[in-house]
């Protein structure tokens, strides 16, 4: 998943990456698809979100709203970790509420929620990027 950061492209070391990224891109004939999905949110088309199974284009900043609203949703609306008893990490998520997030961003709420799902469905096998240019 992306916020933003081209790591196919132009973010960090994208020839690594592109490889690391293709190997969980595999059609073999007989078999079924290995694939990983790749989620992303950016304010520019970039090869990165070229390469995505969902692009949703977003204002620049939007990917930092976006990304603390699906922390949000796996952490205090589905108690999904030990941060979710976290008062601070609560106080800092509270601002990030999944229908103001998808108001003030016009992404809708079921793909906040949906990425929210599979990300967590995925936690163990998933990564997380991000520019940090905002």
């Amino acid at each position: 998943m992306s916020f933003g950061a081209d790591f196919l492209g132009t973010w960090g070391s994208p020839v690594e990456q592109s490889n690391d990224w293709a190997k969980n891109r595999k059609f073999e004939a007989g078999k079924a698809p290995s694939l990983s999905r790749l989620v992303v949110f950016e304010p520019a088309f970039s090869m990165t979100g070229a390469n995505a199974d969902d692009r949703y284009a977003v204002r620049p900043g939007d990917e930092v709203k976006l990304a603390l609203a699906v922390a949000r949703e796996i952490i205090v609306e589905r108690n999904n970790t030990r941060f979710a008893a976290d008062s601070t990490v609560i106080a800092v998520l509270e601002s990030y509420r999944v229908d103001a997030v998808a108001k003030d961003t016009g992404v809708p709420i079921e793909v906040i929620q949906k990425t929210a799902d599979s990300l967590w469905a995925a936690k163990a096998k998933s990564l997380v990027v991000g520019s940090g240019g905002t």
